[in-house]
């Protein structure tokens, strides 16, 4: 069953999926849009969900479910806790820096992802080299050595080395 939660606007800021099996199912949303990927040093699988992101303004939503050739809607109005005296021009200017920085995230991501494509790349012309002159197997296995060395510098300014393993890098003051 794939469901999508647009706004007001009619822009689907949420989509998940559910496999169900037979009996009742009870789902949930639990009022967040699509987040954004981190960097990650894994390849992301190709069928894998968006992740959960920031939670969504007070507002109107459409649930839309669909499964197989069954497609069913409903209305959703979310309301911010009654209990906690809140401005919404607070709210949307929090979500508007919330937006900013998920757009700094992506960009992250995809610079990491071009330096694992890269970091593949130069596997991929060492490994093609096998049948070339001795002379330029060492002169491409040695250029890309260094760029392997530049990539993993650029690497290790997004997260700790690969192999690190326990707590690094933490500072505590009291």
């Amino acid at each position: 069953v794939v469901f999508l939660i647009l706004d007001s606007q009619g822009d689907t800021i949420r989509n998940f999926s559910h496999k169900p099996k037979q009996g009742f199912h009870q789902i949930s949303w639990n009022m967040r849009r699509d987040g954004v990927p981190y960097p990650s040093r894994r390849e992301p699988r190709k069928d894998a969900a968006p992740p959960s992101g920031r939670s969504v303004l007070p507002g109107d939503y459409l649930l839309v479910g669909q499964f197989g050739e069954h497609k069913d809607s409903t209305m959703i109005k979310v309301h911010f806790d009654p209990r906690i005296d809140v401005d919404m021009d607070q709210l949307k200017e929090q979500d508007a820096a919330l937006a900013s920085y998920e757009s700094l995230v992506e960009r992250a991501a995809d610079g990491f992802d071009q330096l694992r494509n890269a970091r593949a790349t130069v596997d991929i012309v060492n490994a093609a080299m096998v049948n070339a002159p001795d002379s330029t197997q060492e002169n491409v296995r040695k250029l890309g050595k260094d760029l392997t060395k530049r990539i993993d510098d650029l690497m290790k300014l997004y997260m700790q080395p690969e192999d690190l393993k326990g707590i690094h890098g933490a500072s505590y003051y009291l």
